[in-house]
């Protein structure tokens, strides 16, 4: 009957051990999803800064699609568009498209500190359950 019992307790804890390997994983995946717009808001950022130096006039290239570019003069130096959400598109500064960009890269910052703190929770669950395991598994014959 103990083994039994000991049987049971052990396919529960192994239950949730495969529970956390796969929360584990999904936080990893939204942990790299959020480098990547991380990496992306940087790279705006900065792009977005050297935009500053442009004059009316200037030519420069503007990406269609990934490898393909168009040469384009431009109208408005240091003014750009940007998607609000909703499809609604307002016109503001290069800096002010700076500071709305680094507030969004502060904000991605701080997702991705949750998400560290959810992985070492459950990862510091999942070695408690992991020494659950052992000593039930050292208790059958």
């Amino acid at each position: 009957m103990k083994d039994i019992k000991a049987e049971e307790m052990l396919k529960e804890k192994y239950a949730q051990m495969k529970y956390f390997e796969e929360k584990i994983g999904e936080l990893q995946q939204q942990m790299q999803m959020l480098e990547q717009q991380s990496e992306e808001l940087h790279i705006s950022h900065a792009t977005l800064k050297e935009f500053n130096g442009l004059k009316q006039g200037d030519e420069m290239l503007i990406p269609l699609s990934q490898g393909v570019f168009a040469k384009a003069t431009l109208k408005e130096a240091n003014t750009v568009l940007v998607n609000v959400g909703v499809d609604t598109v307002v016109k503001q500064t290069a800096d002010q498209a700076r500071g709305l960009i680094a507030t969004q890269i502060e904000e991605v910052g701080g997702l991705q500190q949750k998400v560290i703190a959810n992985i070492q929770k459950v990862a510091h669950r999942a070695q408690a359950v992991e020494k659950e395991l052992k000593a039930i598994a050292e208790q059958l014959p």
